[in-house]
């Protein structure tokens, strides 16, 4: 038996995993989640040998458009930093 607990994307922003990652990529069958959140998950970690992925997932929703919405959002914190 192994301890471990499970945490959101968003939980670990900012956090690094040096024990490793145990990463699920996949689409959630409900609802949508942007490429961003992906990147999150993967940049939790210092290296490769750090990260396991659980299961097979789609390479393309790494590459989708982030929506209107995030881009909004990533202009007014440009904006904000230039201040």
């Amino acid at each position: 038996m192994t301890l471990a607990f499970a945490i959101t994307d968003y939980k670990c922003q900012g956090d690094t995993y040096g024990d490793g990652l145990l990463s699920g990529l996949r689409k959630p069958l409900t609802g949508s989640t942007e490429a961003a959140t992906l990147y999150v998950q993967l940049s939790r970690v210092q290296c490769l040998q750090q990260l396991s992925i659980m299961r097979s997932f789609d390479p393309d929703e790494l590459r989708q458009p982030l929506s209107a919405e995030v881009l909004k959002e990533l202009e007014w914190e440009a904006q904000t930093m230039k201040r």
